[in-house]
């Protein structure tokens, strides 16, 4: 198995520095994997660092336009548009972050009085997280168009919960954390970035 899978392998498993080391180690053997420059991207995007994503992605992005379509498989093809997809979602995804990010810091032209939030009490007990942001508006806009481009979420529901100082955007529940991992891999098949967690 090639370090860009293992590596994305324990990522799934939720073995975020394992994964950080083997894809660092694949993309550093070769730069031009687009493979492992997307995972260590999403690695670093889904823990904070969406600095350290977006020249990994953009990377993507260009080894995919200089590529010779018309000497690669029609698999290969496909395969590459799909990476070009994900990498575009997902710096469109940072910049909408940084946006929501830049506006919760300008001051309020008055104050507003919030209504409180009720706290949920019970969280999943094992979950797949799709994303993580600073900005409440943004994460519930997220999953509504998650939910209205009918992903394959089967009986699941998605939740946006303030963890961490983050509001992240988890979908549940699963009875294991096998499930949500196999249910990830299928989200992932569809192109959409996400990790399994469990409490």
């Amino acid at each position: 198995m090639e370090l860009s899978d293992k590596g994305y392998h324990a990522m799934v498993a939720g073995d975020m520095e394992k994964a950080e080391t083997l894809l660092t180690q694949a993309v550093a053997e070769n730069p031009n994997n687009p493979h492992a420059l997307l995972n260590l991207g999403a690695l670093y995007h889904n823990t904070d660092r969406a600095e350290e994503a977006v020249p990994l992605y953009e990377r993507v992005l260009e080894i995919v336009a200089t590529s010779d379509s018309e000497s690669m498989t029609e698999a290969r093809r496909k395969e590459l548009q799909r990476l070009d997809r994900i990498a575009r979602e997902n710096l469109r995804l940072i910049e909408q972050e940084k946006i929501e990010a830049e506006r919760a810091l300008e001051p309020e032209p008055e104050p507003v009085k919030e209504i409180p939030r009720a706290e949920i009490p019970v969280e999943f007990p094992y979950w797949i997280q799709i994303g993580a942001f600073t900005s409440l508006e943004a994460a519930e806009q997220v999953s509504r168009g998650f939910r209205e481009q009918q992903r394959p979420l089967g009986q699941r529901e998605i939740r946006v919960l303030r963890v961490d100082g983050l509001n992240k955007i988890r979908i549940g529940p699963y009875t294991s954390m096998d499930e949500a991992r196999n249910a990830c891999h299928q989200l992932r098949s569809a192109g959409v970035d996400c990790f399994p967690g469990g409490n």
